[in-house]
């Protein structure tokens, strides 16, 4: 029986996978900071591992074991630290970060080449959001608008949520991204490049318009938001093809 306030098993390993997930990702946003290049800066990241695990290891009386196997995992993992961080110097963020998630096909693909093993639906599942996710990023980029109304219809799509949940999901992946960004260019070369006279103006409206957007999500029917998301998405085609023909 689980005490009140305590978390299972199941939960407390979600919250680790998730604080390493973030720390991982603050762990790429260093990597830009940082003015060293990638090799020193890996070679300092590796000294913290080795400290943290031997220091585990230690107090645990776990013995160590080496095979064929774990030392070609090893090796691999210490390729992936030393070119994801050289990666991150020599090239944009994205570019590595989007690279870095076409890792689980890979890992698919070899699993079928090597074991036969046949992939379970959450692996193809989860192969099918990374180039869903790459995808997003290069239609935002190329419309000229952000992602959301993308990010809707591939919802509805993939996980048949109706048109409000999906909504609300978008709204949320696309806060975290925002996030995210801000603070690249707040670490990096900071916000004196950009006019921010207007960015007053553009905070009030946001916060007004997500007060008036929740309200009208209560107020209105599925139907009635169905039909107003089929009215965005003639209006993106149509900025779509302003795009195509403006630059061409």
């Amino acid at each position: 029986m689980q005490r009140r306030g305590y978390l299972t098993v199941r939960q407390r390993g979600t919250l680790f996978v998730f604080l390493a997930a973030v720390l991982y990702s603050i762990g790429g946003l260093c990597i830009k900071v940082i003015p060293w290049n990638g090799l020193s800066i890996n070679s300092a990241r590796n000294v913290v591992a080795l400290l943290v695990v031997g220091g585990y290891l230690a107090v645990s009386g776990h013995r160590l074991r080496l095979n064929r196997w774990i030392a070609l995992g090893a090796v691999s993992v210490c390729g992936t630290n030393v070119l994801f961080s050289m990666a991150n110097k020599l090239t944009t963020a994205a570019n590595t970060i989007v690279l870095q998630f076409t890792a689980p096909i890979f890992v698919i693909l070899l699993a079928v080449l090597f074991w036969r093993k046949k992939p379970e639906r959450l692996d193809l599942a989860a192969c099918a959001l990374v180039l869903a996710g790459v995808f997003l990023g290069m239609c935002s980029s190329f419309l000229g608008i952000g992602g959301g109304p993308i990010n809707v219809a591939l919802i509805i799509f993939l996980f048949s949520y109706p048109t409000k949940t999906a909504t609300v999901c978008s709204l949320v992946t696309i806060l975290f991204a925002q996030i995210s960004k801000l603070a690249m260019i707040a670490a990096g070369a900071g916000f004196e490049a950009y006019d921010l006279s207007i960015a007053p103006v553009m905070i009030v409206g946001a916060i007004a318009g997500g007060f008036l957007g929740a309200s009208l999500n209560k107020q209105f029917s599925e139907k009635s938001v169905e039909r107003a998301f089929n009215g965005v998405q003639i209006l993106v085609l149509a900025i779509t093809v302003y795009n195509i023909v403006y630059n061409l």
